[in-house]
C-alpha cells in the first residue's frame, strides 16, 4: 500500500492537461478583450485628431475673416436679406482646404453671413467645416465698423 500511496502522491503534483487548457482559454479571452479596446482607442484618437484639426481650421479662418474690412466680398450675404445661417445646400461662400498632415484629408469650409444679428452693430458668421460624413460648425460675431 505504501508504494501505491507514493505513486498517487507523485501523480497529484502539477497541473492536468484540462486545467492548462482552461487557463489558456481564459488568458486568450482576456487578450482578445484588451485588443478590442486598443482598436477602439485607436479609432477614437483618429476621430479626435480630425475634429481638432477641423476646429483649428475653423478658428483660424474666422480670424482671417475678422481681419478683413466689412466691405470685403467674403463678408457679404449673397442671397440678400434671408437669415440663412443653417443653409448648407447653398451657402453664401465655400472653399476647400487640404490637410497638410499625413492624413491628406480635404476639408470644405462653408460660411453664411447674416447682418444685424444680434443687433445692427454686428454681423453673425456661421462657419461649417465638413470632411467625409462629419462636420462641425460655430457661430462668430463680427463688429461692423
Amino acid at each position: 500500500m505504501r508504494i501505491k500511496d507514493a505513486i498517487i502522491k507523485k501523480n497529484n503534483r502539477g497541473f492536468t492537461l484540462v486545467e492548462i487548457l482552461v487557463a489558456v482559454m481564459i488568458l486568450a479571452i482576456g487578450i482578445l478583450a484588451v485588443s478590442q479596446l486598443t482598436i477602439i482607442g485607436m479609432k477614437s484618437t483618429s476621430t479626435t485628431r480630425l475634429k481638432v484639426y477641423a476646429r483649428t481650421t475653423m478658428d483660424t479662418f474666422f480670424e482671417t475673416l475678422n481681419a478683413l474690412p466689412n466691405t470685403h466680398p467674403y463678408l457679404t450675404n449673397l442671397d440678400g436679406t434671408t437669415p440663412d445661417l443653417a443653409d448648407t445646400l447653398v451657402p453664401d461662400h465655400t472653399t476647400m482646404i487640404q490637410d497638410q498632415s499625413t492624413d491628406n484629408i480635404q476639408y470644405q469650409l462653408m460660411w453664411n453671413i447674416v447682418d444685424d444679428i444680434p443687433d445692427s452693430r454686428f454681423r453673425t458668421i456661421r462657419i461649417y467645416v465638413m470632411w467625409g460624413r462629419s462636420r462641425i460648425w460655430g457661430d462668430f460675431i463680427k463688429v461692423k465698423t
